[in-house]
């Protein structure tokens, strides 16, 4: 298979295994607060967009910032018991 065949099967294989990823955040998030599902709706909306090729300005960033919103949800939540 030539360079170009390589880097097709190389990206189709991230488009899935970020597929899955989507998937699992999907049911992870299902059972959670509407603020959790909604930074997790974003972080969704960002890996979406790179399987499209249309990245989000520094998706990385953006994620990281997301993911340190749902810890301190969750952390919030917990410590009001719920």
């Amino acid at each position: 298979m030539d360079n170009e065949g390589n880097k097709a099967t190389d990206t189709m294989e991230l488009a899935f295994e970020i597929d899955d990823v989507r998937h699992d955040l999907a049911k992870w998030a299902a059972d959670k607060s509407k603020s959790v599902k909604n930074h997790c709706a974003s972080i969704d909306g960002a890996l979406e967009a790179t399987i499209l090729g249309k990245p989000y300005w520094q998706p990385t960033t953006q994620i990281a910032g997301w993911l340190a919103c749902i810890e301190r949800d969750l952390a919030t939540q917990k410590e009001a018991g719920q």
